[in-house]
């Protein structure tokens, strides 16, 4: 068993001054299989949970354009809103998610 360890899930933690904001939700679009969300609507809602003042932001997947390109085709496939709530909303310091399932 872990200890001495924080799960974040639509949640944050001040970790030394740092404010940390965590999420495992991803666009159903990208075919996980726990933590989907619904293009839309739902996306927007969910990731406008994400603080401003949020220092370093972890999400399951990327935002789109920014390490999400799959080798089957080539294309993008992470989520367009979360690139702009990243971007020009809650510019974080890092910003660290996971990996594209393929």
């Amino acid at each position: 068993m872990l200890t001495d360890c924080v799960y974040l899930e639509d949640s944050s933690y001040d970790l030394q001054g740092y404010h940390v904001y965590g999420s495992p939700y991803v666009p159903k679009t990208m075919n996980y299989f726990g933590f989907n969300l619904k293009a839309g609507e739902e996306t927007v809602h969910k990731w406008s949970l994400i603080p401003d003042e949020t220092d370093i932001l972890i999400t399951h997947g990327p935002p789109r354009e920014i390490l999400d390109v799959i080798e089957k085709d080539g294309s993008n496939v992470g989520c367009p809103i979360l690139r702009d709530v990243v971007l020009q909303r809650v510019k974080p310091m890092y910003h660290i998610f996971g990996h594209v399932h393929e």
